[in-house]
């Protein structure tokens, strides 16, 4: 359990962002490429639990030990059920449901890594991200895409998730970023 301990180590004196988390519909299949590719898994762990509805929530997890230059890795999650499914019954049941500020998702996850270059290829091999999709003229941050959304590589010493970015269509929201502890959150 990995992000347990992350938190164990970093709580109470510091906020920062843990590690993200990637969803996968076959995790046997992902686990058997990352061990492919000279990765140390932990154990798939079944996990369920009944949500503030009383529905049961079940989900597959693991965790992968290490870091590439410091960046601790995502830990892959298979969730029980179609996204189809799974969006209608957490709307039916009032897990989602609009905010008064209005709407806002997620657009990209930005990582601080000594070497952006080196950290975005590895994670494109390992994760199989789409290629770079843009690439600043000095090569100091690159973003891969994932789905509609994007990792972002920015060169800087924390080595690790020091930013998450959103698209909201909340007048107020937009343009601000909002601190807590160390991380951000960039509203567009």
């Amino acid at each position: 359990m990995g992000h347990v301990h992350d938190a164990l180590q970093t709580l109470p004196g510091q906020e920062i962002f843990s590690r993200v988390a990637l969803r996968t519909n076959d995790i046997e299949k992902t686990a058997d490429w990352l061990t492919s590719q000279g990765l140390t898994l932990s154990p798939i762990l079944d996990g369920q639990r009944l949500n503030t509805q009383g529905q049961w929530i079940e989900w597959r997890m693991m965790t992968i030990e290490g870091d590439f230059q410091g960046l601790v890795y995502p830990f892959i999650i298979q969730w029980k059920g179609t996204d189809a499914e799974r969006l209608e019954s957490l709307t039916k049941s009032g897990v989602i449901k609009p905010h008064p500020a209005g709407g806002a998702r997620i657009k990209n996850a930005v990582f601080s890594v000594p070497d952006p270059a080196a950290a975005a290829a590895h994670w494109q091999t390992l994760f199989g991200l789409s290629a770079a999709v843009s690439e600043s003229p000095d090569k100091i941050s690159i973003e891969l895409g994932i789905g509609d959304k994007s990792f972002v590589f920015k060169q800087g010493d924390e080595r690790r998730l020091t930013q998450l970015g959103f698209i909201s269509d909340s007048p107020e929201l937009r343009g601000k970023t909002i601190v807590i502890g160390e991380g951000e959150y960039v509203f567009k």
